[in-house]
């Protein structure tokens, strides 16, 4: 953009701001917005600042200064940097207490984020007070205010060594600030002041530069304890106050080694409890909520020492704290401290109790499906408000009790009078909040009690939960109880599902009539009943099968009574996929009548479920020789009903469950290495391809390229040679796409897909595909070296080692027999590493070293580190066992060394050291953010 000239800058900030045509306002706005990247906006912003024509124009200009020096202060030379300094100060200087707040707020940030960018300033503090405490002490009180906020602001890269720097540069001139806010807060009756000396005071307690032991003699301490004890103080004062005892407390909780100053804060603060009164009983909702947060925060920063006092057996004086704050301490087993603490425990749950009551003056009877309509029908000893009330702390409480906690049902159970009628609420209660983690051991002897609350699920208004609590716990008994067990949990749900199938009523989601909720029921019970391996001979009966064929007619009904509606359909595959994952190969004879029912309903509906219960079928009873033929015979059958649905115009993309589902089901046929069954991949390959060579096919159909790459990653894997073939199709492809423009960029899952790709080559040894890393390497290097070519591809970073140092695995043997039913897949030797693959390391292994390195302390999140870690701790085991060259040395050498945060070269020679000798993930992953901080 050329340099503008004042006039329209003028002009686009009055449409802006004035302009009621909203074409205008958005055309203004991107003009302003190109206007404010440029270089010229510097000029523009300190000539709109010294005109001061209107408000909207200074503000525009002090956002600009700000958002200039906090992103773009790279683009002045540095010799120009006091000139921006003195310019802002002198802009401050002009301020007045009339001045709107954003407009000085914004020049404040400025100056604040130029002076901890500007190392060469020192003594900021001391002449920042001397410059502005007689001629805009409001101004300076901001100034001081935004300093310390800003010395963790992320958007500032200033690194840790100068963070630590300006925060010592703050302590240093701490007992200056401290004396001027005093000064300050004894000359001056205006509040807007008070409020500012208080926050200013907050923010320097806050970077911890005020000394603890200071605080008997800090006057705006003592301010702000003053109004605090005054209820009738301002709001906003009162808020300010309250967060500057909060964040002293919170230091004195990290630093409490002073017992006077302890005892003279708690005293304080104690002597609160009076207002607190006041303002409870003229309702000063605001202050209340403060006092209480005052109160709270006093009981944490004494916590330990209370609790170390009691095991003591003595009692510390900030017991006293728990009176007014009731903060809940709780010591699992361990009676001295339960006796200490419960009767401040009891008195909150009492007062909460009270003080959560609903409104007792109910004009009108609730409706039945009111929530409160059960309280119409009880006939508590009190108010039915006292009964709802004592019921939701219940409820608050149970939900943080840990799923493996063995707590007996309280003697005080709000159930008790209706256990004639429902025999396990409790325990209904209970399994529904720790299912589906109901702990193995203690679980079987309620097995009992969990299927008599099955049998009253509806009554009891719980979801399916409840079914995996129920299942989880019968899978702990014996064969012979379990089968009995399953049979009678599965029962009270086949029921339900055939008055469904019999009714001719019309389906009311949700309600008893809707199939769906005893189908989501019997896929849970299915779903966690583990049964563990070799607890019975595998020549025996699954315990789960009898149930499995007590169900299964039903299904049958259920199938051909809603074969049209999706979402039954939907569930009831997946009951039955769960089933068929429960019982594995011992399900066998339930094959012929299973896949009849696949057959007819697929012809009639071509649901793209019944293909993923299929390929669950094969995944399941392929290793079962005699099931092979009705397989085969099923997908014959199934597949023409599927390419057809696929063949009509736009099919395959408005169809993209049906593709998955097939791609699945060609996978798992693939891998279950049925000769038979792989054929059927030579049908389904043209018809993706077909998909995939129409027009920005590549781009508009993602989820099949990601299900090509990951059949051709199988075939790899399965080391099948008729399948690794087509990866001499798919790769063209996969590369004229990346090959358009921003093509790397834009395909980022492809991309992926295709390092993942030759990283299973890498990994499994394939000769033949290993050279495919020589096409992709040149590619990947051209995309990270792009601008901001590292940031924008974390993904692609990470792939890129791991393609490079992924250690081969065992193979897989193919066609060889089972020794069990499901157990399909045996172990043999693995190849050796190919030469190929390790001159690619040798030769791209210092270039992979330096972008890894780079990404992590300059680009990536945090949360990436861990990935980056695994990869860089591999990649530097291989450099040891081959005598490589110090790859991570030269790395740190090649980091820049222009920038403003960066580390020194004992720090840089410390991180080698702790590196090169880091065994674990997590140890490497620490030395990489506690380095990338330096940085940043």
């Amino acid at each position: 953009m050329e340099n503008p000239s004042m006039e329209d800058v003028y002009e686009a900030i009055g449409a802006l701001y004035d302009n009621p045509n909203a074409n205008a306002k958005e055309k203004a706005s991107l003009w302003l917005g190109d206007m404010q990247k440029s270089i010229h906006s510097w000029k523009i912003a300190d000539e709109l600042l010294q005109q001061k024509k209107d408000v909207h124009s200074c503000y525009f200009a002090a956002q600009t200064m700000r958002s200039k020096v906090q992103h773009s202060l790279s683009e002045l030379p540095s010799d120009s940097l006091l000139s921006l300094r003195d310019s802002l100060v002198s802009h401050l200087e002009r301020t007045s207490p009339d001045t709107s707040s954003a407009i000085l707020t914004q020049l404040c940030l400025a100056l604040a984020d130029l002076a901890l960018q500007m190392p060469t300033w020192q003594n900021c503090i001391s002449d920042l007070i001397k410059s502005f405490s007689t001629k805009n002490a409001f101004a300076l009180l901001e100034i001081l205010t935004v300093i310390p906020q800003e010395i963790d602001s992320t958007s500032l890269k200033l690194g840790e060594n100068r963070r630590e720097e300006v925060k010592m540069e703050l302590r240093n001139n701490a007992n200056i600030v401290t004396m001027f806010l005093k000064e300050s807060i004894t000359s001056s009756q205006n509040t807007q002041v008070a409020l500012k000396i208080v926050k200013c005071m907050t923010s320097w307690i806050q970077v911890k530069a005020i000394n603890i032991q200071e605080v008997p003699q800090n006057a705006v301490l003592g301010f702000c304890l003053q109004v605090l004890r005054d209820h009738n103080s301002i709001n906003t004062l009162h808020d300010a106050a309250a967060d500057c005892v909060c964040v002293l407390l919170h230091c004195l909780e990290e630093n409490n080694n002073n017992e006077n100053i302890e005892r003279l804060l708690f005293d304080s603060i104690a002597s609160l409890e009076e207002s607190y009164h006041l303002a409870v009983a003229h309702e000063e909702e605001e202050k209340a909520a403060n006092y209480a947060r005052v109160f709270t925060e006093l009981g944490e920063a004494f916590l330990e020492k209370i609790i170390a006092c009691t095991a003591g057996g003595n009692t510390h004086f900030a017991m006293r704290s728990l009176e007014l704050a009731l903060v809940y301490i709780y010591q699992r087993d361990y009676q001295p401290l339960s006796d200490a603490f419960k009767p401040h425990v009891e008195r909150l749950i009492e007062a909460l109790a009270r003080h959560c009551q609903c409104e007792p003056d109910q004009s009108e009877l609730p409706d039945e499906g009111d929530e409160f309509y059960m309280f119409a029908t009880l006939r508590p000893d009190g108010p039915w408000e006292q009964t709802e009330a004592a019921l939701f702390i219940m409820q608050c409480v149970a939900k943080n009790i840990l799923p493996s906690d063995t707590l007996d049902p309280p003697r005080g159970d709000p159930h008790r009078g209706q256990q004639d009628v429902h025999p396990a609420p409790g325990g209904a209660v209970r399994v529904d909040r720790e299912a589906p983690g109901v702990p193995g051991a203690g679980a079987g002897p309620h097995a009992r009690l969990l299927l008599s609350a099955a049998q009253l699920s509806d009554e009891l208004h719980t979801s399916s939960t409840l079914m995996r609590a129920v299942a989880a716990a019968i899978g702990c008994l014996p064969h012979h109880q379990l089968s009995q067990a399953m049979r009678e949990a599965t029962f009270v749900q086949v029921s339900g599902l055939t008055a469904c199938v019999k009714s001719r009523d019309e389906i009311k989601k949700g309600s008893q009539s809707d199939p769906v909720a005893w189908l989501d029921r019997l896929a849970a019970l299915f779903r966690d009943v583990d049964v563990p391996q070799g607890s019975a001979p595998d020549s025996a009966p699954h315990p789960a099968l009898p149930a499995l064929s007590d169900a299964w007619p039903v299904l049958r009904d259920t199938m051909e009574r809603f074969g049209g509606d999706g979402r039954v359909m939907e569930r009831l595959c997946r009951c039955v996929r769960f089933a068929l994952r429960c019982c594995g190969a011992h399900a066998a004879a339930l094959l012929p009548a299973l896949a009849h029912a696949m057959r007819t309903l697929y012809a009639q509906h071509a649901h793209s479920c019944v293909l993923y219960l299929a390929s669950v079928l094969v995944d399941e009873l392929a290793a079962t020789a005699e099931c092979v033929p009705e397989l085969i015979t099923l997908l014959q059958e199934l597949m023409p009903r599927a390419f057809q649905l696929l063949q009509e115009e736009k099919g395959l993309r408005d169809n993209p469950d049906t593709v998955d589902d097939l791609f699945r089901l060609c996978i798992r046929a693939k891998a279950e290495c049925v000769p038979e069954l792989i054929t059927l991949l030579q049908e389904l390959m043209p018809r993706a391809f077909q998909l995939l060579q129409e027009e920005n096919g590549l781009r508009d159909n993602p989820d099949t390229v990601d299900d090509l790459f990951r059949l051709c990653i199988r075939a790899t894997v399965e080391c099948v040679p008729e399948l690794i073939t087509l990866l001499q199709e798919l790769m063209p492809r996969a590369f004229q796409l990346l090959q358009e423009k921003n093509g790397l960029r834009d395909n980022r899952d492809t991309v992926d897909d295709l390092f993942r790709l030759c990283i299973r080559a890498t990994a499994e040894c394939v000769p033949e595909l290993i050279t495919l890393l020589q096409e992709l390497m040149p590619r990947a290097f051209q995309l990270l070296q792009e601008e901001n070519g590292l940031r924008d591809n974390p993904d692609t970073v990470d792939d890129l080692f791991r393609l490079c140092i992924r250690p081969p695995r065992r193979q897989r043997v193919r066609h060889e027999a089972v020794t069990r039913p499901g157990a399909r897949r045996h172990q043999r030797p693995c190849r050796q590493e190919p030469a190929l693959a390790a001159e690619i390391i040798f030769t791209h292994g210092g270039e992979l070293t330096h972008a890894l390195l780079e990404a992590s302390v300059l680009h990536l999140h945090a949360y990436m580190l861990g990935d980056v870690a695994e990869v860089l701790l591999e990649l530097m085991q291989f450099q040891r066992a081959r005598g490589a060259p110090d790859w991570l040395q030269g790395a740190l050498q090649r980091l820049p060394r222009d920038r403003p945060a960066q580390p020194t070269e004992h720090q840089c020679y410390q991180f080698h050291q702790l590196a090169v000798r880091a065994d674990k993930i997590k140890e490497l992953k620490r030395l990489l953010r506690d380095f990338a901080r330096l940085y940043r």
